[in-house]
Formats: structure tokens, sequence, C-alpha cells
């Protein structure tokens, strides 16, 4: 296959965008950790790396970005002349741009949702300078020029640009870009400052005005309470699929010894709040055990305090009613079967869905019904009487006399021709469905006889 050299093109361009621009920003999603010490919940720095994979795609293109090897397969095409091989560059160049741009497309379509007025307030809990950027976004402030910041190279004058290293994102990142870009995709959605949330703007001004501190875990202060309401509300959202995954994978594991959606279901309820992730390269499996154990433990610490202090055995209710939703009789999965019991004693007795095998398919009569003649029936051997005869009428009819074709193939696309003719003048028909019909079937217009068969 890669000998073929459409194939190692096509290879190359998948393998360069990976190294190039997938590849970091799957690293970066999966070892990111940044304020709220969790891999996966990094909601509060999406809305910016949303920002940093647009310009990476944009300029992906660019000497230096890894790419060189696409360029060099696409440079070295060979065809079987200078002409032929010119225009196939130039498709590969198109197919390259055709790629890039459904990559593109999938990157707006899974995040833009951070760029939201219900989501990007979580973008105020990134880096201080980044977070400015988003704040006067939000309150539809110019963007600010950091003048006094030590952090941010201030070139506005010569370059035009306002540069800041993230440490998180390990990028140089340049805020007025990034305010252009918020900006820009708040109007394309068609949301404005007051779409967003009373609370979130309040903060926002705090932070252009007051200098608030949102990252900070100090709840006891002034303005601790707004610090905890922006952690509660935007830090605990989960930013990757991987939780989907692992609660896919936890009920094929249980589903190799147990078929029951009842166990499923407890299985996935308990082992959703396990620690099941390795702290740590040395003594991994025994530090995880004992983190199962630790948290078990404290869970049942927990329980044991709410049955000691329930009030009217409220404690015990709850957990009845809980264990009757697991088991056979409560389970969930019972409203999903009389449904469907319903749904077939309502329309059951009516009928049944047919199939495809069992639909109504159209119906093609006999040439012997429609007097109409099929090309394929009409040989050599028992019709080439046959054909002169009724070649010789029509042309009798049409008054336009001639020499008849020897051989039967170009006998038969005459006589197409002339059944052609024949259809829009007596038929009334479109051309399109004249030729259509004369092609397959002609209608005799002599007193040959055409036999079908050789008896």
């Amino acid at each position: 296959m890669m000998s073929d050299q459409e194939n190692f093109i096509d290879l190359t361009l998948i393998r360069c965008y990976n190294k190039a621009y997938l590849n970091p920003h799957l690293d970066w999603l999966q070892s990111c950790n940044d304020l709220t010490g969790a891999l996966g919940f990094q909601a509060h720095q999406l809305a910016v790396r949303h920002y940093i994979m647009h310009r990476d795609l944009q300029t992906i293109l660019q000497k230096g970005k890894k790419m060189e090897d696409c360029h060099e397969a696409i440079t070295k095409w060979q065809g079987p002349d200078d002409t032929t091989a010119d225009a196939d560059r130039k498709r590969f160049e198109k197919k390259k741009w055709v790629f890039l741009t459904a990559a593109s497309e999938s990157l707006i379509k899974h995040f833009r949702r951070w760029i939201k007025p219900n989501l990007l307030p979580a973008a105020l809990m990134s880096e201080e300078p980044v977070a400015h950027v988003v704040a006067s976004v939000m309150l539809g402030r110019d963007h600010p020029r950091f003048e006094n910041d030590p952090r941010v190279a201030n070139d506005l004058r010569i370059s035009g640009k306002l540069l800041y290293q993230s440490e998180v994102h390990n990028k140089e990142i340049d805020l007025r870009l990034l305010y252009a870009f918020l900006k820009k995709e708040l109007q394309g959605m068609g949301d404005g400052v007051g779409e967003f949330a009373l609370h979130a703007q309040h903060v926002a001004q705090m932070m252009l005005d007051r200098q608030l501190d949102v990252r900070s875990f100090d709840y006891d202060e002034e303005d601790g309470a707004w610090r905890w309401h922006m952690h509660s509300t935007h830090l605990a959202l989960a930013s990757q699929t991987q939780f989907v995954e692992s609660a896919v994978k936890e009920a094929k594991n249980v589903s190799a010894t147990d078929r029951s959606e009842q166990m499923r279901t407890c299985m996935a309820i308990t082992r959703s709040m396990t620690p099941l992730s390795k702290h740590g390269i040395k003594e991994a499996n025994k530090k995880k055990m004992l983190a199962i154990i630790e948290s078990a433990r404290a869970r049942t610490e927990t329980h044991k305090h709410f049955i000691a202090t329930q009030h009217e055995n409220k404690y015990d209710q709850r957990f009845n009613t809980l264990l009757y939703t697991l088991s056979q009789q409560g389970h969930f999965k019972n409203e999903r079967i009389d449904a469907k019991k319903m749904k077939v004693d309502d329309a059951g007795s009516k009928h049944k869905k047919q199939n495809v095998h069992q639909q109504a398919k159209q119906q093609h009569l006999t040439s012997a019904v429609t007097g109409l003649i099929p090309y394929s029936k009409v040989t050599k051997k028992r019709n080439v009487d046959d054909m002169r005869v009724e070649l010789k009428h029509r042309q009798w009819q049409l008054n336009c006399q001639g020499p008849l074709p020897k051989e039967m193939k170009d006998r038969k696309e005459s006589l197409k021709r002339l059944e052609t003719m024949r259809l829009i003048e007596e038929e009334g028909m479109t051309v399109a469905n004249a030729e259509t019909m004369a092609s397959k079937v002609f209608q005799i217009q002599s007193e040959a006889e055409f036999k079908m068969t050789d008896d």
C-alpha cells in the first residue's frame, strides 16, 4: 500500500497533522491539573485552550510546524508527464486544505461551548493576565494594555502585540488576539454582555477594578463568598470524556460475569465514587488499594453519623427507597419494558411493520401483455428477416428509403432511433423519456412476427 504514491501522501498528511497538532493538545488535556489538582477538570482553561488550538490550526502549514514531510511528499509527486504532475500536486494541495477545514469545523463543534455565556465565566479563574482579558470581554470593555505588568510584553507600538508567556499552557499568548477571538466568537453566536449571569459580571468587575484574586482558596476574608461561588460552580465541571469511557469499561467488566442490569447499575454507582487511578509509579497498586479502602471507610463513617443522628427514621426510609430502586422489582428497566408492552398491545393487533423484503415492489408487465418487444430477445438467428421487414416498413412510413445496416447490432441501433421518433410524434413523450423507453423495448409496426423462441 505504501508503494502507491497517493496512499503515501495521504498517510504522511495524517501523521504530520497528528504530530504537529493533535498529539500536543491531547497531551495537555490529559496532563494538566492546574488549580484543581485533578486531571480532567480544567473547565477554567478550556476557553483559552480553544484559542490556542485555533491559532495553531491557522499556522500549521508554516515552516517549522512539523509539516515539512507532507510538503516534501507532495513536491516529489511523479506523474506520467509534467502537466499531469502539476495538476495532481494542485489536487493534493486542495485535499490538504479540505482536511484542515474539516479539523477546524470539528474544533468549533466541540470547543465553542466553552465560550458561551454560561461557561465563559469559568475562564475568570485562569492565569491573571488572561483572566483580565476574559473579564474585559464579558463587560464589553476595551482590551487591557498591561502597561505596568512585568509579566506582559507590551509591544503594541511596534508589532501590535501583547505577549504573555503562559506557564499552564507552556505557550506564548498574544492577549490582544485572544481578546479579538473571544469577542468575535461571542458576536458570532449572537450573545452579548447581557447574556452573562449577574454574579459572573460582578466578579469580572471586581477583578478589573479591585484586582480580586479568584484563584485563591481563602474563603474567610471579605470576598471569600464570591471565590467559593466561582469554585463550586465551575471547577467541578468535567472537561473530558474519559469519565464516559470509564463507565463503559466498568459496564463491560460487570457484564462479563453477570448480565443483569441491576448488578451493572449497582457496580457503576459504587465504582463512580471510588478512586481507581494510580498514584505515582512506585508502589502504584499498593497506594491504589489503600486509597480505595480509605475511601470506603470515609463513606462508611458518614453513613454511621447519618444513622445515629436521623430523625423519625428518615435515613432508613431513604435507604430502603434506594434499595428498592436498585432491586429487580423496582429497577428503572421495568419502565422501559412496560412501555414496550403497551406499544405492542396498542399496535400489535392492527399490523406488524413490514421489513424491507415484505414491502411492495414495482411490478413489470411482460412483453406478451404490453405488446412491446425487448431488444434482448431479438437475435440474428431467428429475427434477421423480421428486423429487415420492420425497418423497411418504418422507412416507408417516414418516406426515407435507404440501405439497411448489415449487422444485427447496427440494425438494433437504427430501430432504437426510429422508435424514439415514433414515441415523440405519436405518444407525445418527452425526448428523455422516449430515449429511455426506446433503448429497452419497441412496438411492432409491420407484419413481422418476431418469434421469441426457436420453435
